[in-house]
């Protein structure tokens, strides 16, 4: 916060090349490499060999853009087992790229550029709420410091949405700073409190690894993974789940909505879920009724 405050009064501060070292960064790098690892393992079924999981994707209504939509009239083969392989590809280049164990600074902004080249692709193609974005954020914690300090500071300076945060940024900073939302600090490994941090993420992080033989197929080739009911509430309370596969083994090669088949007083049957928000898409497929309700004007009643 210092160094963003003094850049935005036009000043420039020291730069400080201290390393800071913490079980975090290194739970991070493992966790990162973990989900894509185990997904491109885990991609072993027979959309994934031939290369149409790009065609059965783009054909599920439910999550594809129009960017998607109009890309598949143009499908072919080829293009399916390129996009798909190229996938599959990057999945697995993505972990190796992150654990290479010598020029790490290169593997790594490589590593970060493969994530959002997939994930860009991603989200061009299919709607999958907050999973792009999070991910892209997840990524660019794993760039390195040569990355940060390549970055022209007056060129970003001379744009206008910088320009917008330099007129206003300094006295937001000394309000969120005055209101103890916003604290710098000297990141250090001394002190009691930072050896509980360090403990805490030890604990958390054999807990994941625990959690990865648990929820994933490929561990089960080595033996039944039992989870104690205790340990099944901590984790889905705290959403530390670790399975990872998606699309895995196979690609969807069905699609499905969901109707809402409601009877008005009248006789009328309605869709409460589809009808307001896309009257003209009908549900494709069958559709399985589950439940029924009679509805009068401005209530529903059973």
């Amino acid at each position: 916060m210092d160094a963003l405050a003094a850049r935005l009064r036009g000043q420039v501060l020291a730069s400080d090349e201290r390393q800071v070292r913490s079980l975090a960064f290194t739970a991070l790098l493992l966790q990162l490499s973990a989900i894509y690892l185990l997904n491109a393992i885990h991609k072993d079924g027979v959309t994934w060999q031939q290369g149409t999981v790009v065609h059965y994707v783009l054909h599920q209504d439910r999550i594809v853009t129009w960017l998607g939509w109009w890309v598949r009239q143009h499908m072919t083969l080829g293009l399916s087992q390129a996009l798909t392989w190229t996938a599959l590809g990057l999945e697995w280049a993505i972990p190796l790229a992150l654990l290479l164990p010598f020029r790490m600074q290169a593997s790594r902004m490589l590593a970060v550029g493969l994530v959002f080249a997939l994930h860009i692709g991603f989200g061009l193609f299919m709607n999958l709420g907050v999973f792009v974005p999070v991910m892209l954020a997840f990524a660019v914690h794993l760039l390195p410091s040569g990355f940060w300090s390549m970055l022209p500071a007056q060129r970003s300076l001379n744009r206008i949405g910088y320009k917008l945060l330099a007129r206003h940024g300094v006295r937001l900073l000394t309000w969120s700073s005055a209101l103890g939302l916003l604290r710098a600090t000297t990141p250090t490994l001394r002190g009691s409190r930072s050896m509980l941090r360090e403990r805490m993420m030890l604990v958390l992080m054999i807990y994941s690894a625990g959690q990865l033989f648990t929820d994933n197929r490929v561990f089960r080739h080595f033996g039944n993974w039992h989870q104690p009911g205790w340990s099944r509430m901590v984790t889905d309370y705290l959403q530390l789940h670790q399975g990872w596969g998606m699309f895995a083994p196979e690609a969807p090669t069905e699609d499905f909505n969901v109707v809402v088949d409601a009877v008005t007083e009248d006789g009328r049957h309605v869709d409460l879920f589809n009808e307001a928000a896309s009257p003209g898409a009908r549900a494709p497929g069958l559709v399985r009724r589950t439940s029924s309700a009679k509805i009068g004007c401005s209530a529903i009643t059973s």
